[in-house]
């Protein structure tokens, strides 16, 4: 290699092979040639109007009313944040006032938070052809098995994500600015205190991993501060930059920096997924002859069998 050439990128790899290890995995500079092509300032013109997250705290709690107990009457939840219009400059080309390079306290005064996600397919066709066209699974390595689907991910400066999981696998690949991730392994369910699994904020942690050194009522969270309990992986991701997320593996996200990250989220079916789907597809438990009451009596036991089940 030349003086000042940028490194080749690594051999493409055969991501079967990856999801059966199921081990968090960085390829650096796998999607180099795909982020190169992708221009930020062209993507922002290409989005004249698009929904965001507007939040006043940096963690953009995620809360899905499509949950169970999200829709049920006489119960209110209060999401933290708010959706409103943005334009795609006011998204990808603000630099905000405070970042996220240190563990210091969040500031005084600070600007709104600013946080999207969207399937690629349901981007505006222009700029869904932009990225598409920059970027494709196969330019990562062997094709992938049965996708669920490729999510866009952009957040300003300092913006972070809870503590949570996915049941699917994760390519996640950085496009633009920069992205702290905090990785637990799987078994640390029993010391993160994840949400029921029918509130709103399911397959996500109530521990806030900046509050918890210096929390005065560390009682409430006592097994997070098991010897041992917590051993955490940190990866910080550069344009061009690959890392595969394992189904159930905990994971927090941050934007590092002042400008806005840009990323691409492709989903694919896990075992994890494939048993949720036979789950929701058996009818209820009940017998057809059964009365009222005793109908009632079988959703009861039903509903709390889904709610005792890891969050899927």
């Amino acid at each position: 290699r030349r003086p000042g050439q940028p490194p080749p990128p690594p051999p493409p790899l055969d991501w079967d092979d990856v999801f059966e290890a199921e081990e968090p995995l960085l390829r650096r500079g796998a999607a180099a040639a795909c982020a190169s092509r992708v221009r930020v300032d062209r993507l922002a013109a290409l989005l004249p109007s698009l929904v965001v997250h507007e939040s006043a705290a940096r963690t953009v709690q995620m809360m899905s009313r499509v949950q169970p107990l999200g829709s049920v009457h006489g119960l209110e939840w209060s999401r933290p944040w708010r959706e409103r219009n943005a334009t795609g400059a006011e998204l990808l080309l603000r630099h905000a006032a405070n970042d996220d390079s240190s563990d210091a306290s969040e500031p005084a005064v600070r600007p709104p938070w600013l946080y999207y996600f969207s399937s690629l397919d349901a981007l505006g066709a222009p700029a869904r052809d932009e990225l598409a066209s920059a970027c494709t699974p196969s330019a990562w390595g062997s094709p992938f098995g049965r996708h669920v689907e490729t999510d866009v991910w952009a957040g300003v400066g300092g913006v972070r994500s809870p503590l949570h999981y996915d049941a699917a696998h994760n390519v996640y690949v950085q496009l633009a600015g920069t992205k702290r991730f905090v990785l637990f392994g799987a078994a640390a369910w029993r010391h993160v205190y994840v949400y029921p699994r029918l509130h709103p904020s399911t397959r996500q942690s109530q521990l806030d991993l900046r509050a918890v050194p210096a929390r005065p009522d560390f009682a409430r969270f006592h097994r997070a501060r098991e010897s041992g309990a917590l051993r955490a992986m940190e990866v910080i991701l550069a344009p061009g930059d690959v890392l595969y997320i394992p189904p159930s593996v905990w994971h927090r996200a941050s934007v590092v920096g002042a400008a806005t990250s840009l990323s691409l989220a492709v989903y694919t079916h896990s075992t994890a997924l494939d048993a949720y789907d036979i789950f929701k597809s058996a009818p209820l438990p009940w017998p057809t002859s059964a009365d009222r009451p005793t109908r009632l009596a079988f959703a009861r036991a039903f509903v709390a069998a889904l709610s005792a089940l890891a969050p899927p």
